[in-house]
Parts: C-alpha cells; structure tokens; sequence
C-alpha cells in the first residue's frame, strides 16, 4: 500500500467546522469543539501522520449557513483528489429524521435559515470531482446519516470514486460525543503496532472502537463506499520504515523513460492485494501484495514472488487502469499520438510480468478502462 502523498494533497482540500455553543442557550453547548478542531487540524497536516499541507486545511470562521455553503461548494469544486469535511458541535434532529448541524447563529425558533442541514453538505461533498472523499462528525445524532453516500461504483478506471462517512455514534445514540475527535485523533496517534506503513480509515475504525468501549463512551459508525475502504489515509506511527519506491530504471524490463514517467503518478487501481501506478510517458507499475488465494495452494505464487514491476505502456499517456476481481490480470488502455505502431490496449499477465504484454483491439486511443465483474 503506498504512503500519503504530499502531492496529491496539494491537490487535495480539507473543510474543518467547529461550533462550541450556538446564539440560542437551549442548543446544548460542546465546550470541547475547539480544542477538537485543533487537534483535527494537527494531526491532518502532521507531516510524520496525514501529511497535509496547512494551505489545503481550511478551518471555517463563520457562522453563517448560506456563507458556509458558499465555502464548502468552492473546496468541493477545487478539489481533485480527496476532500474532507469534518465537523464538531452540536447536532439536531428534526422531527422527519433531517439532521441539522448548529452553528454559532443558530437559533432554534428559526432553525431552517440559521442551521446547516446535512443534506446539503452531502450535495456538496457528491458533486465534488474528488477521487475520495471523507465526512467525519463529531455531534449528536450523527450515526443517523448513516447510509447516506450512496455505493458509487468504479465506473471509470481513470479516477478512484470513493466515499467514506465516519461519524461519533450509531444509529441510537443520541447524546453529545464530545470526546470523539480526541480519541481518533490519539488512535491516529498511536498508529498499530505490526501494522502496515500506511493506514487506512478501516485500519483504524477497529482500534478506535475498542477504545470508545473501554472508556464506556458510544461507539462510533461507518459507511464506505467504492475503494474508500482500501485507500491510505495516514502513516502508521508504530509501523516501520516507509516503503521504499521500486526503482523503475533498474527493472530488467523497463529503462529511465518508465523511471522518469512514474515521477509523475496520476492513476491508480486497487483490487485485492493488488496495485498499479501509471505515470505520464506510458508507465504502469504494478505489484501484488499477497497471494491471490487466502491459503497457500499449489502451485500459488508468494508475495515474494512477485516484486513491484514496472510494465511498459503503449503510448504516449496512461488514460485507464483496471484488475480482473482475482489481482492476476492488469489492462492498460492509453492514448497513442505519437507512438507507432498504434497499440492503444494492452493486458499483462502480473504472474509472470516478464512476457510481454498481449494487445487487444481497439480503436487509437482508450480514455478509460473498466471490468465486468463476471468472467
């Protein structure tokens, strides 16, 4: 599993709302919300954790639902690999089930123009072009959204389209969870012992339970959607070494072009224990992590049997990736301007990466590629 990128976090844009208390004194107050915010804040742009740089982590200052909405939907627009919208305050549910997040304006004799409702942020965060994207809440009632990003398959291999929605209760806890935030943030902290470098927010949903539980406090809920589930969000603290980036120009089967091409990683495609990065001057690399079968059967190749392998594109730009459901096979669809002869899809073996790759009919130029999940 690859490690955070600071690169793509450039790319990327976090919106960080926190609401200690509201205009109205029967909205119950969340003392902690700031300090929560802050904490929040830290360990996104931590550059040993998340590694976000401080420009792409926008902590919200108004109180205004219809200005906050005009910020969340430019972050939404501006963001093309992950955006994350987090909150802390209090939460309201209203009488058909709509959660309403309260703002420092909020008032509860005219709750529908001084309150943001969920329903919006989720618009929001759906529209974004974002290849992942996050919702944390940290309120009452916040387990009730719960699903609320609907499952959004892969349905172009050019771009990952992912949801993940964590939220500080489930479905019946009702009251305030002011200490949610402070415990994700220390399970971040604390990374796993054993675990891999890179973790992801599923890695980290079992150890935050646990520690909810031990504390007595209500336990928290989730919703993934797509390769959510799969996609690194943090360095592991307690892990080892950061894994080392294969050398592409020392690959019997590569050179310095597919070396420099990988330099500038834009496509990704997980399946399994299976990964490949493509680059801009026609790389693929491709790895698999474990066997394709849960027990050693035989015959079955180890994990380490098959090194990261740097693969040959066909063109000019890698446009689409894309595994069959077992991880053994890797299709690479490309544009193919200026390369002869033209040569535009390609499917590599990934258990034995030294073939050459098999071309398949096509057109001059694929602009994306996916898999029927039926063989």
């Amino acid at each position: 599993m690859t490690e955070p990128d600071p690169v793509a976090h450039a790319r990327s844009r976090a919106l960080l709302i926190a609401t200690p208390a509201a205009a109205d004194p029967m909205v119950a107050a969340v003392p902690s919300a700031a300090g929560s915010l802050a904490a929040m804040r830290d360990v996104l742009t931590d550059p040993a954790l998340c590694g976000w740089p401080a420009t792409s982590v926008i902590s919200a200052d108004t109180g205004d639902a219809r200005e906050l909405t005009r910020i969340l939907r430019r972050l939404a627009c501006e963001a093309e690999e992950i955006l994350l919208v987090y909150f802390v305050g209090p939460g309201m549910l209203r009488s058909h089930g709509e959660l309403r997040l309260g703002l420092a304006s909020t008032r509860l004799d005219d709750i529908e123009e001084t309150s943001l409702p969920y329903e919006r942020v989720r618009r929001a965060v759906l529209g974004s072009r974002a290849r992942l994207k996050i919702v944390i809440l940290d309120c009452a009632y916040s387990g009730r959204v719960i699903p609320s990003l609907p499952v959004i398959p892969v349905a172009e291999s050019t771009g990952i389209n992912a949801s993940y929605v964590l939220t500080a209760n489930d479905r019946e806890a009702d009251a305030d969870a002011s200490t949610f935030t402070i415990d994700l943030v220390a399970t971040i902290q604390a990374g796993i012992a054993g675990g891999p470098p890179a973790l992801t927010l599923n890695d980290l949903y079992d150890p935050l339970v646990d520690r909810l539980r031990r504390a007595g406090r209500p336990l928290p809920n989730r919703e993934a959607a797509g390769l959510a589930d799969q996609l690194p969000f943090t360095r592991n603290a307690a892990g080892g070494p950061p894994p080392e980036v294969p050398d592409a120009s020392a690959d019997p089967i590569g050179g310095e072009r597919r070396g420099a091409a990988l330099g500038r990683r834009r496509v990704i495609a997980m399946v399994g224990g299976a990964l490949a990065l493509a680059g801009t001057g026609g790389a693929i690399a491709a790895a698999r992590s474990r066997p394709r079968h849960p027990k050693p059967q035989p015959g079955t190749l180890s994990p380490t049997d098959l090194p990261p392998t740097t693969l040959l594109g066909s063109g000019d730009h890698v446009n689409g990736i894309a595994f069959t459901l077992d991880g053994r096979y890797l299709v690479g669809g490309s544009g193919t301007t200026n390369i002869r002869p033209r040569v535009s899809l390609q499917l590599w073996d990934l258990d034995h990466p030294s073939r050459t790759a098999v071309p398949l009919e096509h057109g001059p130029t694929v602009h994306g590629v996916a898999l029927h999940p039926d063989p």
